[in-house]
């Protein structure tokens, strides 16, 4: 059984607004996708488990255009296009 978490949109505004200031800060510019998205989830579960959720969510693709879902699985990571 697979165990998921949840983020409400806020938070996730939230770890967008800190991933691209790491790349501004850090003039990382030519990181490779792979490796941004590393950045973004160890940020997103340093955030959420200290927020103590543990849920599952689809996002509004508003906040993230051609982005439909985003899920945790302890085992895997995907993000949904």
């Amino acid at each position: 059984m697979p165990c998921w978490l949840w983020v409400d949109k806020f938070t996730f505004a939230i770890l967008l607004f800190i991933e691209f200031k790491v790349v501004l800060i850090g003039n990382v510019w030519q990181l490779t996708s792979l490796s941004r998205f590393r950045l973004y989830f160890a940020s997103l579960l340093t955030i959420t488990f200290s927020s103590g959720f543990l849920q599952k969510t689809i996002f509004d693709t508003r906040l993230y255009p051609g982005l439909t879902g985003f899920q945790v699985d302890f085992n895997k990571a995907s993000l949904y296009r």
